[in-house]
């Protein structure tokens, strides 16, 4: 699984956790830096290029240990505002 999109992870309180690489699917993110702590309720923003950002919601995070530690977040996409 090759980590290909750009993400910022949104907390809850704010704080904005830098670009991390990730995968996604239809409704599933997976990021193998493990060293976030990510949890329900915080904010992915994928970035794309040429176009808006896409916001998705953390349903579920959860950690996976040992050799390819990784996260695999359940997320529901947030509608996008237009400007």
């Amino acid at each position: 699984m090759i980590n290909r999109d750009r993400v910022v992870v949104l907390k809850a309180d704010g704080t904005e956790l830098g670009e991390i690489r990730a995968t996604f699917t239809d409704d599933l993110i997976v990021i193998r830096n493990i060293s976030p702590q990510i949890a329900p309720g915080d904010t992915v923003v994928r970035k794309v290029e040429g176009g808006p950002d896409e916001l998705y919601v953390v349903i579920e995070a959860v950690y996976f240990a040992g050799t390819g530690a990784h996260y695999q977040l359940r997320v529901a996409r947030k509608p996008t505002a237009s400007v």
